[in-house]
């Protein structure tokens, strides 16, 4: 990739719109948007490099929270209608984490492979560079990325498309992403990405009712404190909750008193009681995405 900016006004700060980069291989000159260009430079000061592609991995990946039960019926359909034509369609969640994948079609699945494009993968733009998804969570808002446009090298086969998921306050909770070869790409790939996000967010801000109340009252926990719901919840003791976390147990238990605060401000309960020599009781009461339990009694030692 070679930029070529010009200088603009008085000041010697380059004009956006003149800014074209170079085709190394074939010399042919492109003029640039000023999405991607912005987004090109927000890649340049995180230190990311071209030619350098390497996609994080997580392997906790929430495939059946909330927004993945807002978005299961939603994208059955939408795969369905995508079948056949060569396009990927993938959730993520607010950070750019794949949490689901649908593609009928053993070549896109394949492209869609070589760049790790897949459920547990981070695709943000800090990460990995300019691309549809980590762009749409960067600018809060849709996002078209196609062939070179894209900051690593490894992406320029491709062409994607992306727009967030919200909830009722207009809070980003996913993207919703359609992805194919760049030679395949169709400008109207965009309004398709839109419709089906405005489907999820949709259904889950109206759809469950009060259950997604309890959704959104999970999804505000952070990931600490939904961690160690998620372990209390299974009966274990504080010792063996800070060895899992490898948190010092002061913090776990000091956490839990925290955590009585912000159970509170969901709708739910958090009761700590300590008789002598019994060590500390505790009682969590926390609004919950369907399917999920998160009401426990447990010793903690």
């Amino acid at each position: 990739m070679i930029l070529n900016v010009p200088s603009g006004g008085p000041g010697g700060e380059p004009d956006a719109r003149a800014v074209h980069w170079t085709d190394p291989h074939g010399g042919v000159q492109h003029a640039v948007r000023q999405d991607i260009l912005t987004s090109w430079q927000r890649c340049l000061v995180a230190g990311l490099r071209p030619d350098r592609f390497e996609v994080p991995y997580q392997p906790d990946v929430d495939d059946d929270g909330p927004l993945r039960w807002a978005a299961g019926p939603i994208l059955d359909q939408v795969a369905g209608e995508l079948e056949g034509t060569g396009v990927g369609l993938l959730l993520t969640d607010a950070r750019g984490q794949v949490i689901d994948r649908r593609a009928a079609d053993t070549g896109i699945l394949t492209r869609l492979d070589r760049i790790e494009l897949a459920p547990g993968f981070l695709y943000s733009e800090d990460l990995i560079g300019t691309n549809a998804i980590g762009t749409a969570i960067t600018q809060q808002g849709p996002s078209v990325v196609t062939g070179t446009e894209h900051f690593a090298d490894a992406l320029t086969p491709m062409a994607c498309a992306a727009t967030p998921v919200t909830d009722g306050a207009g809070q980003m909770i996913g993207v919703i992403d359609l992805t194919c070869a760049a030679e395949d790409f169709n400008p109207m790939l965009l309004p398709f990405a839109k419709r089906a996000a405005w489907e999820i967010g949709h259904r889950f801000r109206e759809g469950a009712g009060p259950r997604a109340r309890h959704a959104r009252g999970w999804l505000s926990l952070t990931d600490t404190e939904r961690a160690v719901a998620h372990l209390a919840a299974q009966g274990l003791s504080s010792r063996v909750v800070a060895d899992r976390m490898r948190l010092p147990r002061p913090t776990v238990r000091s956490g839990l008193t925290g955590l009585r605060e912000r159970a509170e401000a969901l709708g739910g309960t958090l009761k700590l009681t300590s008789p002598p020599g019994r060590g500390t009781s505790v009682d969590v009461r926390l609004p919950a995405p369907p399917g999920l339990r998160l009401h426990r009694e447990d010793q903690l030692a």
